[in-house]
Protein backbone atom coordinates (compact mmCIF):
# COMPACT_ATOMS: atom_id res chain seq x y z
CA UNK A 1 0.00 0.00 0.00
CA UNK A 2 3.15 2.09 0.96
CA UNK A 3 4.75 1.99 -2.53
CA UNK A 4 1.05 2.40 -4.41
CA UNK A 5 1.12 5.93 -2.46
CA UNK A 6 4.41 6.82 -3.26
CA UNK A 7 4.01 6.39 -6.61
CA UNK A 8 0.98 8.53 -6.83
CA UNK A 9 2.78 11.02 -5.11
CA UNK A 10 5.44 11.09 -7.81
CA UNK A 11 2.80 10.88 -10.55
CA UNK A 12 1.37 13.89 -8.92
CA UNK A 13 5.10 15.61 -8.48
CA UNK A 14 6.54 14.63 -12.00
CA UNK A 15 2.80 16.55 -13.45
CA UNK A 16 3.07 19.48 -11.44
CA UNK A 17 6.54 19.66 -12.52
CA UNK A 18 6.12 18.87 -15.89
CA UNK A 19 3.14 21.39 -16.42
CA UNK A 20 5.00 23.79 -14.80
CA UNK A 21 7.70 23.71 -16.93
CA UNK A 22 5.85 23.76 -19.88
CA UNK A 23 3.66 27.45 -18.72
CA UNK A 24 7.27 28.74 -18.09
CA UNK A 25 8.84 28.02 -21.88
CA UNK A 26 5.17 29.42 -23.16
CA UNK A 27 5.41 32.39 -21.39
CA UNK A 28 8.98 33.17 -21.98
CA UNK A 29 9.62 35.77 -25.23
CA UNK A 30 12.96 36.75 -26.95
CA UNK A 31 13.67 40.10 -27.45
CA UNK A 32 12.96 40.11 -31.04
CA UNK A 33 9.36 39.03 -30.56
CA UNK A 34 9.59 42.12 -27.84
CA UNK A 35 10.48 44.18 -29.90
CA UNK A 36 8.01 43.35 -32.89
CA UNK A 37 5.22 43.97 -30.04
CA UNK A 38 6.66 47.09 -30.01
CA UNK A 39 6.79 47.91 -33.03
CA UNK A 40 3.07 46.76 -33.68
CA UNK A 41 1.94 49.15 -31.00
CA UNK A 42 3.46 52.46 -32.41
CA UNK A 43 2.65 51.47 -36.32
CA UNK A 44 -1.71 51.07 -35.22
CA UNK A 45 -3.50 53.85 -37.27
CA UNK A 46 -4.38 56.90 -35.28
CA UNK A 47 -7.86 57.69 -34.39
CA UNK A 48 -10.35 58.96 -36.60
CA UNK A 49 -12.56 61.96 -35.55
CA UNK A 50 -15.85 60.28 -34.22
CA UNK A 51 -18.51 63.35 -35.57
CA UNK A 52 -19.00 66.65 -37.42
CA UNK A 53 -21.62 69.21 -37.54
CA UNK A 54 -19.73 70.48 -40.22
CA UNK A 55 -22.18 71.65 -43.38
CA UNK A 56 -25.48 69.89 -41.41
CA UNK A 57 -27.13 73.39 -40.96
CA UNK A 58 -26.22 74.87 -44.51
CA UNK A 59 -27.91 71.61 -45.84
CA UNK A 60 -30.80 72.11 -43.26
CA UNK A 61 -31.51 75.57 -45.01
CA UNK A 62 -31.04 74.98 -48.65
CA UNK A 63 -34.92 74.52 -48.83
CA UNK A 64 -35.77 76.29 -45.30
CA UNK A 65 -36.92 75.41 -42.00
CA UNK A 66 -39.94 74.58 -41.75
CA UNK A 67 -42.67 74.34 -39.04
CA UNK A 68 -44.38 70.93 -38.59
CA UNK A 69 -47.72 71.35 -40.02
CA UNK A 70 -50.55 71.13 -37.44
CA UNK A 71 -52.94 68.42 -37.95
CA UNK A 72 -56.57 68.89 -38.46
CA UNK A 73 -57.65 66.29 -36.15
CA UNK A 74 -56.03 65.09 -32.87
CA UNK A 75 -55.67 61.34 -33.15
CA UNK A 76 -58.11 59.97 -30.58
CA UNK A 77 -56.14 55.71 -30.45
CA UNK A 78 -55.76 55.68 -26.69
CA UNK A 79 -58.02 57.87 -25.42
CA UNK A 80 -60.70 57.00 -22.72
CA UNK A 81 -63.56 54.97 -24.38
CA UNK A 82 -66.34 56.54 -21.64
CA UNK A 83 -65.21 59.77 -23.21
CA UNK A 84 -65.02 59.08 -26.76
CA UNK A 85 -68.39 57.30 -26.52
CA UNK A 86 -69.78 60.63 -25.11
CA UNK A 87 -68.57 62.96 -27.80
CA UNK A 88 -69.64 60.91 -30.68
CA UNK A 89 -73.38 61.60 -28.75
CA UNK A 90 -72.54 65.09 -28.97
CA UNK A 91 -71.10 65.75 -32.19
CA UNK A 92 -74.00 63.45 -33.70
CA UNK A 93 -76.76 66.00 -31.54
CA UNK A 94 -74.25 69.34 -31.84
CA UNK A 95 -76.12 70.15 -35.95
CA UNK A 96 -79.53 69.56 -34.56
CA UNK A 97 -79.26 72.21 -31.74
CA UNK A 98 -77.87 74.70 -34.21
CA UNK A 99 -80.51 74.12 -36.99
CA UNK A 100 -83.46 74.51 -33.98
CA UNK A 101 -81.93 77.88 -32.17
CA UNK A 102 -81.51 79.12 -35.80
CA UNK A 103 -84.76 77.99 -36.47
CA UNK A 104 -86.28 79.95 -33.55
CA UNK A 105 -84.86 83.56 -34.68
Amino acid sequence: MAVFLNSIMYIRVSWYCISFLFVKTLSRRSGRERERERGRERREMAKSKNHTAHNQSHKAHRNGIKKPRKQRNISTRGMDPKFLRNQRYARKHNNKAADSASVEE
